[in-house]
This record gives structure tokens, C-alpha cells and sequence, in this order.
């Protein structure tokens, strides 16, 4: 009964503000789902596109030549704006049929 700093006294009071709480949330869940979720399409060309031009991609490529050229791929790749592929061939260090073999987004998730 003689609790210590009156939490006895208020806990109706933080249960009241716990339950108005998770409404809130709940509520918001439910608003988030119907005004923005709801018919939401990907956009797979764009996202194939994304996926192509990422330079990160260049981290599957480490492992067969090495840090140095992966570097050297990723900077072409970003300084003239061109996909890893592209660059990887334009300098000669990977063939095409090898950058299909070792970069594969699939198996980096």
C-alpha cells in the first residue's frame, strides 16, 4: 500500500496511457496499410536497373581477382557512370561470360 515515489497511486494512470498507446499504433498500422500499402506495384524494370548500376556489386568480384582490380572496376564504373559490367569488360579483367558467372545478386541474399 505505501509504495515508493507513489507508483502505487499512479498505475491506473500508466496503464490508461499504456492502452491509449498501442491504440494509436494500431491505428496507425491500420491507416499505413489502407492509404498507403494497399496497391502498391514494383517497379521491376527500374528496380533491375538499380540492381545493374549498384557498385556494391563489385564485392562478389573480389574473391576471383582480387581487391586491387575489383577497385579499379568500381571507380571506372563510377567515374563515367557505366554499370560494373561494362567497365569490368572495358578494362579487360573479366569477361562477360565470367561477370554472369560470378556476380549474382541471388546468391549475395
Amino acid at each position: 500500500m505505501n509504495g515508493h515515489f507513489q507508483l502505487n497511486v499512479f498505475k491506473p494512470v500508466i496503464i490508461y496511457n499504456l492502452l491509449m498507446s498501442a491504440r494509436l499504433i494500431g491505428d496507425a498500422c491500420v491507416s499505413f496499410d489502407e492509404n498507403c500499402v494497399t496497391g502498391i506495384v514494383a517497379n521491376k524494370v527500374n528496380i533491375k536497373k538499380n540492381l545493374e548500376n549498384s557498385l556494391m556489386l563489385v564485392t562478389a568480384l573480389n574473391t576471383h581477382i582480387g581487391y586491387e582490380n575489383a577497385a579499379k572496376i568500381a571507380k571506372k564504373a563510377h567515374t563515367e557512370g557505366t554499370t560494373l559490367r561494362e567497365a569490368a569488360i572495358a578494362l579487360g579483367i573479366v569477361t562477360d561470360e565470367q561477370f554472369t558467372q560470378w556476380v549474382d545478386p541471388q546468391k549475395m541474399i
